[in-house]
């Protein structure tokens, strides 16, 4: 057997973990040794021996510590999963995360024994996906959103006059500079200088602080707490002075606005109707996403299996790093972060299945074409892109996303919308009613995407 190199095997497995026993021929041990030994000799200095001469004895004694780290990260870490990789495929089923060392024995001139556990998706009972009934909130475009827009343009064409005979009001653009306090006097290099739109909402204290103040004029306010900041903490208080004042002047709603707007626009008329098309579309996007979003949500509770805890708890963490990273000072939604990853994997995991049923796949050129993009973007050669998303583990999960989104594509296909329209008081109501915490919202699944992307499933295995 030991001169072979096979090694001698045994699995056990249950329904969210796999244990791997495994004995390591010592002549397979004592050639790793013998290799990490011959390279650290090519770089090692020893007293009384020249630089690479030191005998592999004294370096054996000297890095025993670094030898075992160096072995269990490359010969056994290799071989188990190796062996975990080979039982996965025999009993057709998907590894998680893993290796987890449980135990490992070394001894001169004896096989080498090791124990190991990996972590296992769970088998599970597919569920009919034709004819899901999905809700979808009733909305459409109305004249008050066209509106909008056209008063959004309006602020994005208008013009600024100096003003210097008459007080702040609102809608003016005010300069100001600012400085934090303390013990009533400015704090030593706290000062700032900002343009604030008068009545927009956007820092209210400051707003109502300069309202009716004349270039020159000098004021206090005090800003509220930071959300978050224990409410007996004292808010801050800031002093400041108006430099200049600039009105607003905005453009008229008539065939001019749609000529300086453009795009071969020349009445009034052919904007509203512009605006109102691309209202449409937004909407359209919007509600297509939405569903999406129920539709996960429906997969996830249709198959209700339990997860592998560690792999689970890896991809919370790395989940809420993400959502912490896209909201950067911004306080980030309430949610259970538990609850929406879960519904992530359960959903990706019964997409995965589906995809296979349907024999989906993907084209070479649609590799091809992201790799290219991702060779634009991080200005890389495609030779490079191709060789770094492999490394990383970026062009599988590109491959798993794209399929999964086929596989989406195809139960909305076959999926029943059921619109419907929100009760008047359905929104007080919810409001009354305690958190019971079964799903998160649709405004919370669109922030877990956009932290978490397109995640891939940890673990060397």
């Amino acid at each position: 057997m030991t001169e072979t190199g096979s090694n001698k095997t045994g699995a056990g497995t249950d329904e969210l973990n796999l244990f791997v026993q495994l004995e390591i021929p010592w002549i397979s041990v004592k050639k790793e040794r013998a290799r990490l030994l011959r390279s650290a000799q090519k770089n090692t200095s020893v007293h009384g021996f020249r630089k690479g001469k030191a005998p592999i004895k004294i370096l054996a004694g000297m890095y025993e510590k670094e030898l075992r780290e160096h072995l269990a990260e490359g010969l056994i870490r290799k071989a188990v999963v190796t062996e975990a990789q080979q039982r996965a495929r025999e009993g057709s089923f998907e590894l998680a995360s893993g290796p987890y060392l449980r135990r490992w024995e070394l001894r001169e001139r004896r096989p080498l024994r090791v124990e190991a556990e990996f972590e296992r998706f769970p088998d599970f009972d597919l569920q009919s996906y034709d004819g899901i009934q999905v809700p979808v909130l009733h909305r459409e475009v109305t004249d008050a959103d066209v509106d909008q827009q056209l008063e959004r343009l309006r602020y994005q064409h208008a013009s600024l006059r100096n003003v210097d005979a008459r007080p702040v009001r609102q809608g003016d653009l005010a300069a100001v500079h600012i400085a934090s306090m303390e013990g009533g006097q400015a704090v030593s290099g706290s000062g700032m200088q900002l343009t604030l739109h008068v009545g927009q909402g956007a820092q209210p204290q400051l707003e109502q602080a300069v309202t009716g103040l004349a270039i020159g004029d000098v004021f206090e306010y005090e800003s509220g707490r930071p959300p978050g900041e224990a409410a007996e903490s004292e808010p801050t208080r800031y002093r400041g002075r108006v430099l200049g004042i600039q009105q607003v002047e905005l453009p008229e709603l008539d065939d001019d606005l749609a000529l300086d707007v453009g795009h071969g626009l020349t009445t009034l008329e052919e904007l509203k109707g512009r605006i109102r098309q691309e209202l449409r579309q937004h909407l359209s996007e919007q509600l297509t996403r939405e569903a999406v979003s129920e539709l996960r949500t429906l997969l996830s509770s249709l198959h209700p299996m339990p997860l592998p805890k560690r792999y689970l708890k890896e991809r919370v963490q790395h989940f809420q790093k993400q959502l912490a990273a896209s909201n950067g000072d911004k306080q980030p939604p309430t949610m259970d972060a538990v609850k929406v990853v879960e519904r992530i994997v359960r959903s990706d995991l019964v997409l995965d299945r589906i995809a296979k049923l349907e024999n989906l796949s993907v084209s070479e050129e649609s590799i091809n074409e992201g790799v290219r993009a991702y060779a634009q973007r991080e200005k890389l050669t495609e030779q490079e892109a191709r060789a770094r998303l492999e490394a990383s583990g970026g062009l599988e999960s590109s491959v798993a996303d794209n399929l999964r989104n086929q596989a989406l594509g195809i139960i909305l296909e076959r999926a029943k919308m059921v619109t419907y329209v929100p009760r008047p008081n359905a929104e007080a109501e919810a409001r009354e009613q305690p958190d019971q915490g079964e799903e998160a919202s649709v405004a919370d699944e669109a922030a877990a995407d956009t932290a978490e992307g397109s995640p891939d499933r940890d673990g060397d295995a």
